[in-house]
């Protein structure tokens, strides 16, 4: 459906620690991909994609906030993980 609007599928990934077969794959199936990488393209890196596109700083969001999100992902495991 994307393709006969005219669209491009794109994953953004967060993570710059994907696996290369998996970027492949999304790749060859006509699909975008771009990764959480430090660099100044934004058509690489999804931090430089926000920045200079969207003009939204996406990495000062993550490093304002990262109290918060350890604070949360640590009580959500918590709570996964107790034997109660």
């Amino acid at each position: 459906m994307a393709y006969a609007n005219g669209y491009l599928p794109v994953f953004a990934i967060f993570s710059s620690q994907i696996d290369s077969d998996i970027v492949l794959r999304y790749k060859n199936s006509r699909c975008g991909v771009i990764t959480g990488t430090v660099s100044n393209n934004p058509q690489q890196s999804l931090f430089a994609f926000c920045k200079t596109i969207l003009g939204y700083d996406l990495a000062a969001f993550f490093k304002n906030n990262s109290e918060i999100f350890k604070t949360e992902i640590n009580s959500v495991l918590k709570t996964l993980l107790d034997a109660n």
